[in-house]
C-alpha cells in the first residue's frame, strides 16, 4: 500500500503523468455499463385452493410473499493501468535533512580592564579635539587665506611671464639682426637723404651707470619746417608738429649692449589731433605708433616697447611722424632707454 501511495504521488507531482492519469479515469468512466432496470417476473397460475385452510385464509395462504429489489451498486472505477513515468527528481525539500552541525560556543570575553578603557576614551577625545581643530573658525581662515595667497602669486606669476614673453619676442628679433651687425665694431652715422639739413651741433648721448639712455628735447636735432623747441614750465618740450617732414635725431654711444625697454612720454596739445609716429634706431629696426587716445587734451600718456642693440659704438634715434589733419602730432617730453634686466 505504501508503495502505491508513493508511486500515485510521484504521478501526481509530475504533470505529465497526472494529465495522463486524468484522461484513463475519464475513459474508464465513459465504458461503465447502464444500471440494469428491475425484471419482471412471468405470471403464475392462478392458486389452488388448500383444503386445509379456511376459506377467508384462502386469498391469503396463496398471495405470493413480495419480492425486495435490491439497490443497483455503483461501478467499481478500474484502475489505471500501470504508467512507467521518467525518473523525477527528488525536490530539495522532500531530501532528508540532515542534522546541522553545532558550532563551538565562543569563548568567554572578558571585561576590559580599567587601563584599556583609559587609553580607549584618551583616544576617542583626542579624535574629537582633532576634529574640532579640523574644522574650526580658524582652519577655515587659514584655507582661505592660503587659497589668496596662491591667487596673487598665481597672477604676478602670470604678469612676469607676459613680461618674459616680450622679452623673448624682442631678443629673437634681436639675434635674426645680429649676424648683420656683429662685424661693425663702430657703425658710421650716414645722413639720411631725405632728412632736413640742419645747423645745430651734433651731441652724444652717453650710457648711464645702469646702463640707460635718457633722450631729451634738449639733446637733440631738430629738423623740418615747423617742429621747434618749445617751454613747457621749467622744462623744454618738442612741439608745433604739424609737417610729415618734421623730425627729431639723436646720436648716442653704446657701450653695454642690451636689449631696451623703451618709453616714449607726450602728450596732445589743446586741439587733441594726434597721429601716427615712427622711432628709428637706426636704418635696421623701425617701430611705429599711434598716439593713444585722450579723454581731454593735455592729458600724458607713455608707449612702450622693445628695441635690441647688440652692438657698441655710436648709434642714430631719429622719430618722424604723421599728424591727423592739420593739428599738432605731439609735444615731446622725452625718450627712455632702460635695460630690460633692470
Amino acid at each position: 500500500l505504501l508503495n502505491r501511495l508513493a508511486a500515485a504521488k510521484l504521478c501526481l507531482l509530475n504533470p505529465a503523468t497526472k494529465a495522463s492519469y486524468d484522461q484513463s479515469l475519464v475513459q474508464s468512466a465513459d465504458h461503465v455499463p447502464a444500471p440494469q432496470s428491475q425484471a419482471v417476473a412471468p405470471s403464475e397460475p392462478a392458486p389452488q385452493p388448500n383444503p386445509g385452510v379456511p376459506f377467508g385464509f384462502q386469498a391469503a395462504s396463496n398471495m405470493p410473499l413480495p419480492t425486495m429489489a435490491s439497490p443497483p451498486q455503483p461501478p467499481i472505477p478500474l484502475a489505471p493501468p500501470p504508467i512507467h513515468s521518467p525518473p523525477v527528481a527528488v525536490s530539495p525539500s522532500l531530501a532528508p535533512v540532515r542534522a546541522a552541525a553545532v558550532p563551538p560556543e565562543p569563548p568567554p570575553i572578558s571585561p576590559p580592564s580599567a587601563r584599556e578603557s583609559a587609553d580607549d576614551e584618551d583616544a576617542d577625545a583626542e579624535f574629537r579635539n582633532a576634529s574640532d581643530r579640523r574644522f574650526s573658525p580658524l582652519a577655515w581662515t587659514a584655507v582661505l587665506l592660503a587659497v589668496a595667497v596662491t591667487l596673487a602669486v598665481g597672477f604676478v606669476g602670470w604678469r612676469r611671464y607676459r613680461e618674459h614673453q616680450a622679452f623673448v619676442a624682442a631678443e629673437r628679433a634681436a639675434e635674426e639682426e645680429a649676424a648683420e651687425r656683429a662685424a661693425r665694431a663702430q657703425r658710421a652715422i650716414v645722413p639720411d637723404e631725405t632728412e632736413l639739413v640742419s645747423d645745430e651741433p651734433i651731441v652724444v648721448v652717453q650710457q648711464e651707470a645702469d646702463g640707460g639712455f635718457n633722450f631729451s628735447p634738449a639733446l637733440a636735432r631738430t629738423s623740418g619746417p615747423t617742429v621747434e623747441r618749445l617751454l613747457d614750465g621749467d622744462r623744454e618740450i618738442v612741439g608745433n608738429w604739424k609737417s610729415p617732414d618734421d623730425r627729431i635725431t639723436w646720436t648716442f654711444r653704446v657701450v653695454r649692449p642690451s636689449i631696451m625697454r623703451v618709453q616714449v612720454v607726450y602728450r596732445l596739445p589743446s586741439d587733441k589731433s594726434g597721429g601716427s609716429y615712427e622711432l628709428s634706431l637706426d636704418p635696421e629696426t623701425t617701430k611705429r605708433m599711434h598716439t593713444s587716445d585722450f579723454e581731454s587734451a593735455g592729458d600724458i600718456a607713455t608707449d612702450e616697447f622693445y628695441f635690441p642693440v647688440q652692438s657698441g659704438g655710436e648709434h642714430r634715434l631719429t622719430l618722424s611722424g604723421e599728424p591727423d589733419g592739420e593739428g599738432e602730432l605731439m609735444r615731446l617730453h622725452s625718450i627712455r632707454f632702460t635695460p630690460h634686466s633692470n
